[in-house]
């Protein structure tokens, strides 16, 4: 492999590994459900009323957008009326205008009835994207997030460890080759 080649490869593993590392944290540590990530915010999915689309565990990450914004077909995560803490994750079907309101209507894809009516206020974003079955990495994390630093750091400093060995051993080869 060329030297571009892994110096690239090297790059997007540190990229990746940072980028994961940050996400975990920055969720993990952000337990207000009124708090965004730039804009963002994830949840789990707790039951099978969105498949094929969403699974159980599949982890969602949210977009904030007002109400006004939502087309029918969106998939949003909102807190339903009179259930705090609680939240779901459901296709709108239908938006109305009331009183100068936003009322929202949603439904899951493996439901049959629509859900209550809802204030838009009650949204919390769009889905933007899902990784399936990531909520239990996501709850370890969150249950152990000093062990899970700890083990991204050992991580880390082995493949630092064994790259840095690595071409100290090619140094060493082509400084053998070069002296015969």
């Amino acid at each position: 492999m060329s030297k571009m080649g892994k110096l690239v490869g090297d790059v997007v593993f540190l990229v990746v590994i940072a980028v994961l590392l940050g996400s975990s944290l920055l969720f993990a540590l952000n337990q207000d459900p009124d708090k965004t990530v730039l804009g963002y915010r994830a949840y789990h999915i707790l039951s099978g009323s969105m498949e094929p689309e969403l699974s159980k565990g599949d982890l969602v990450i949210v977009k904030a957008v007002p109400a006004e914004q939502l087309q029918n077909g969106d998939i949003v995560t909102y807190y339903p009326t009179g259930e705090a803490g609680t939240t779901v994750t459901h296709r709108v079907v239908n938006t109305l205008m009331k009183n100068g309101q936003v009322w929202i209507e949603t439904r899951g894809d493996a439901v049959e009835q629509s859900n209550p009516v809802f204030p838009g206020e009650a949204v919390i974003g769009v889905v933007v994207f899902h990784i399936p079955l990531l909520e239990a990495a996501i709850t370890w994390i969150q249950g152990h997030l000093v062990l899970s630093i700890v083990v991204v750091v050992l991580v880390l400093a082995a493949w630092v460890g064994i790259d840095w060995r690595r071409r100290k051993r090619g140094k060493e080869a082509a400084e053998h080759s070069g002296e015969a």
